[in-house]
């Protein structure tokens, strides 16, 4: 082989893994924000009659209003408040992110891929992170509002109920 010729092909594959970094940050960036909205979706009647065009109109919505807080089709999604969730950044993409990028940093010569797994845990890292502080907090999502009712707790004592009296 020439040398232009392996140059080339060095560049070719370092563009696909800067591109593979760069897609799979901003997959789990898009999955983070829109998981819980998703998932109550789901379970209503209503996503069952919703087209393909619908649901994907919903799901980019919804990920629109949790980032910038504007919904272009809110008679699909509605609209929900744009929050900040400063204990969300701890979630599965950090966890991930965090341990692609301590495998990269490990000071032996031997391991396969270091600089790429680095690479791409550095944007797991980062799309976990804000992701997650853009997450909605739990109990924000359709179906999982917080009710109003509360039940009255009882408490045992013995195999009796406390209170209840003999």
């Amino acid at each position: 082989m020439r040398k232009k010729e392996r140059l080339r092909r060095a560049l070719k594959g370092r563009h696909f893994w800067n591109n593979f970094a760069t897609a799979v940050g901003i997959g789990a960036f898009f999955q983070q924000v829109t998981e819980k909205d998703v998932q109550a979706a789901v379970i209503s009647p209503a996503w069952q009659t919703y087209t393909l065009i619908q649901k994907g109109e919903f799901i980019f919505g919804r990920f629109l209003n949790r980032t910038i807080g504007i919904n272009p089709w809110p008679s699909i999604g509605g609209q929900f408040p744009f929050a900040i969730n400063a204990s969300g950044w701890v979630n599965k993409w950090t966890g991930i992110g965090a341990g692609a990028l301590g495998y990269g940093l490990l000071p032996f010569s031997g391991l396969p891929h270091k600089g790429k797994v680095k690479k791409t845990g550095i944007a797991l890292l980062f799309a976990g992170i804000i992701g997650g502080i853009l997450d909605p907090p739990v109990g924000s999502a359709v179906q999982n509002k917080p009710s109003t009712s509360m039940a009255r707790p009882t408490l045992a004592t013995n195999g009796y109920r406390a209170g209840a009296g003999w």
